[in-house]
């Protein structure tokens, strides 16, 4: 497994960019979402500006209720849209950081998964990194029944992103690791379901992955 950089961001050395060759661009989620909302706006616009051989009062409300669903469309692609760049922005502060013996690859396909966003191989083990963009987030690991990641508000994540890290690493033959380098509180929690948890910057994921691995060995 090669060592390779993503793009930088613009606080990191041009140096590095120029000398260490990129992973091929994937293709964005959101714009899917972008494209849809314009759409359903151009397609509401179209039908209250010409009313399609209905009365004007039905052509508003159908109108009302496209703009509606291209407003979905559009929070959707926001929140993809940030995740994203959070993920770009800490996979390339963590290329930077990284002990010079770790091997690293950002993006790496997994078919019908999408991809791992980071596999790190580390004295021959590897571990597939998933990032997620949350900055309010906790562990709650009760006596009895599953545990669970939520939100600040302790309400469940839109998507289980321990059932998405597993599902990836597993097909590559990995070590799970979920990585929220947004998060307020700094944490790592080996989950009872094999997830290796770290909440914080680049410095502490390092700092975790050095302490577990050392006592995995």
């Amino acid at each position: 497994m090669e060592n390779s950089l993503p793009p930088f961001d613009d606080e990191l050395d041009d140096d590095n960019q120029e000398t260490t060759p990129a992973p091929k661009k994937r293709k964005s989620p959101w714009v899917g979402d972008v494209v849809a909302a314009m759409g359903c706006c151009a397609l509401g616009l179209l039908l209250y500006g010409f009313y399609l051989n209905v009365s004007w009062i039905e052509a508003l409300w159908v109108a009302a209720a496209l703009y509606l669903l291209g407003s979905v469309f559009l929070v959707r692609a926001s929140r993809r849209w940030y995740g994203e760049s959070v993920e770009r922005k800490f996979v390339a502060r963590l290329f930077k950081r990284a002990p010079a013996d770790w091997l690293m690859q950002a993006s790496v396909p997994v078919a019908g998964l999408g991809d791992a966003d980071v596999v790190v191989a580390i004295n021959g083990v590897s571990y597939a990194l998933e990032i997620k963009s949350q900055s309010a987030i906790k562990y709650e690991n009760p006596f009895v029944g599953r545990e669970k990641l939520v939100d600040g508000r302790g309400r469940a994540l839109q998507r289980d992103p321990v059932a998405q890290v597993r599902a990836v690493a597993t097909r590559l033959g990995a070590r799970p690791v979920l990585w929220f380098p947004r998060a307020r509180l700094v944490k790592e929690v080996c989950m009872r379901c094999g997830v290796f948890l770290v909440t914080g910057n680049e410095k502490q994921l390092i700092r975790a992955m050095e302490r577990h691995v050392q006592r995995t060995k």
